[in-house]
């Protein structure tokens, strides 16, 4: 009720509006598929898994799902669980295939016991480095697993240099304590300062700040404290191993079993390698015309790209109507562009989830408005996909046009990996055009001489309507330039 402030009487509410029991205005709705529905998101916590996570919500799923009544189900979509699983399951391969290759490399050229000893220095490695990463705040994620990529051609380097030099003493009839101990201390400071070069290309990722820092801090954590155990593994452990496991046996002081097929392919490289310090100028020129021509290919043929985008099965679609348009309006229009998205081959397509009210790029920019509405268009994961998402975009995008009536503008986005965020937004109205252009050019070009020359910049409008300036957009100026006598000859007229 009202109490009035002249004679204390009473107005009841019902006596200036009506009023009835009814839900709260929504301000916002959802839709899946094409029908109605309650949008719910999980978001783990930077302690969490993601992997497990996902796990317990498909479970959940599942279970209630046979729950549910007549005419409801349960769904799940936008899994992002699916990209870390995808880079867990290429450094598997990449760790097999590399271990793969140095056995063979190794077993080709020396033996297997020292091929076998020396493959043992990569799980050595990785478990050392991810002990002293997780203690310094490390966590498994894109970027840490990123780096265990990286890093794995390297940790295998020093190991190779050691044992192959202690494995030639113990050919040359040296006793296999005596030949790791003198063939560790031979190649120990070239080694050791081949590491520290590595390290030292990695390290200065950490004075990097702000968010690209905070992004990017695994990296050179990871590949430098790998490359630590790595390089201790190689001087410390694996000489002991080689002379324990790897000694050759020796016949009338030479090895058995010794490998001689690469021994013409040694002769031909000595030769080589003769001919280029006899002609030490003609190699040192040769040397230097080719890193021109691959310096000149890199610096005008490569493009430069800080965060490349990667191939997402997500994008979204952002629709934005005229101010002041109705919910109810915006679903209207929604609905057409949601009937174009699942229209989509099924090939490509795995789900459309349909945001109206709201609109939301990223996890933390958010916009509410009954004149927005965003559809988040899920595609196929794995072979059975053909389009990359760029085409099923540009296709989409065919489809919509022209644009459905009422929508100012339409913008297509995909999620993307790194701090680099989306470009900057710059939204320009039809009714406030550039002065820079058209009849305001001269009038800009007047006030950019008098600032040089130290002049106050003259104000051709100052004190008049701002009619004045829309007299002259409508093209009422004949050509010129209005002056103040013009624009409030205008103003009066108007």
């Amino acid at each position: 009720m009202c109490s009035s402030d002249l004679d204390g009487s009473l107005v009841r509410l019902s006596q200036v509006a009506f009023c009835h029991d009814t839900f709260e205005r929504g301000l916002t709705r959802a839709r899946f598929n094409g029908r109605p529905c309650l949008h719910m998101q999980v978001n783990k916590t930077s302690s969490g898994d993601i992997i497990d996570i996902a796990r317990a919500v498909y479970d959940y799923v599942e279970r209630e799902s046979l729950l549910m009544p007549a005419g409801t189900s349960l769904g799940t979509n936008s899994d992002l669980s699916v990209y870390v699983s995808n880079r867990l399951q290429i450094m598997k391969e990449s760790g097999a295939l590399g271990g793969l290759l140095v056995l063979g490399a190794l077993f080709l050229f020396l033996s297997f016991p020292v091929a076998l000893v020396t493959a043992l220095g990569v799980p050595i490695a990785f478990m050392g480095g991810l002990l002293l990463a997780g203690a310094l705040g490390v966590s498994m994620n894109m970027i840490t697993m990123f780096a265990l990529i990286v890093v794995l051609g390297m940790v295998v380097d020093d190991a190779i240099v050691v044992g192959e030099n202690v494995y030639r003493l113990m050919e040359e009839g040296m006793d296999p304590h005596e030949a790791a101990i003198t063939g560790t201390a031979q190649v120990g400071r070239p080694v050791v300062a081949t590491i520290l070069t590595s390290i030292a290309a990695f390290l200065p990722i950490l004075m990097l700040g702000g968010q690209v820092g905070n992004f990017l801090r695994p990296l050179p954590l990871v590949v430098s404290l790998c490359l630590v155990v790595s390089i201790f593994e190689a001087l410390t452990i694996l000489p002991v191993h080689l002379a324990h496991w790897a000694a050759p046996r020796m016949d009338r002081g030479k090895a058995r079993g010794g490998r001689t097929w690469y021994l013409p392919l040694r002769a031909l490289y000595t030769r080589f390698l003769s001919s280029c310090l006899r002609w030490r100028y003609v190699t040192l020129a040769a040397a230097l015309s080719i890193l021109a021509v691959v310096g000149t290919l890199g610096a005008y043929r490569v493009p430069f790209v800080f965060f490349d985008d990667f191939e997402s099965k997500l994008f979204y679609v952002s629709l934005r109507l005229e101010p002041g348009t109705s919910l109810d309006e915006t679903e209207r229009v929604a609905r057409v562009v949601e009937a174009a998205a699942l229209a989509l081959p099924e090939s490509e397509l795995e789900s459309v989830n349909t945001l109206l009210g709201v609109s939301a790029p990223e996890i933390s920019i958010y916009e509410l408005g009954s004149n927005l509405a965003q559809l988040w268009v899920e595609l196929r994961e794995g072979p059975s996909r053909q389009m990359s998402v760029s085409e099923v975009i540009e296709l989409l995008r065919a489809d919509l046009d022209p644009l459905p009536p009422g929508v100012q503008g339409i913008e297509f986005g995909q999620m993307q990996a790194g701090p680099s965020g989306r470009a900057i937004p710059s939204r320009h109205n039809r009714d406030r055009q550039s002065r820079s252009s058209g009849p305001f050019r001269g009038h800009c070009r007047h006030h950019r001489r008098r600032a040089r020359s130290g002049r106050r910049p003259r104000d051709h409008w100052r004190g008049h309507s701002r009619s004045a300036p829309v007299a002259v957009r409508q093209g009422r100026h004949n050509g010129r330039i209005p002056g103040r006598r013009r624009a409030w000859d205008h103003r009066r007229r108007s």
